[in-house]
């Protein structure tokens, strides 16, 4: 690296670096209390593609009404950027 102190670049490295795990960190404990949440993850899954579903539904049967919803939280954002702009050029 062209202009840059190898030791203060090594330094920034070690200053950052992982802390060191214990040698049997690499055995598997699994208990119930360590193993990661799956059914949530799997109910989120399942919820997210019922709801693209749904929102593809409603654009194929009621296309006008979609945009009416679309339209109606583009304002509604719309209207929160105008009501922040206002809070901070009052400060």
């Amino acid at each position: 690296m062209l202009g840059v102190d190898h030791h203060v670049y090594m330094s920034c490295q070690e200053a950052h670096a992982p802390p060191v795990m214990p040698a049997d960190a690499h055995r598997a404990d699994h208990s119930p209390r360590n193993t990661p949440p799956q059914g949530g993850l799997m109910l989120t899954s399942i919820i997210g593609w019922a709801l693209a579903a749904f929102a593809v539904y409603f654009l194929l049967t009621d296309p006008a009404g979609a945009a009416g919803v679309a339209h109606s939280a583009l304002d509604g954002l719309q209207h929160a950027g105008n009501q922040l702009s206002q809070f901070a050029s009052r400060l």
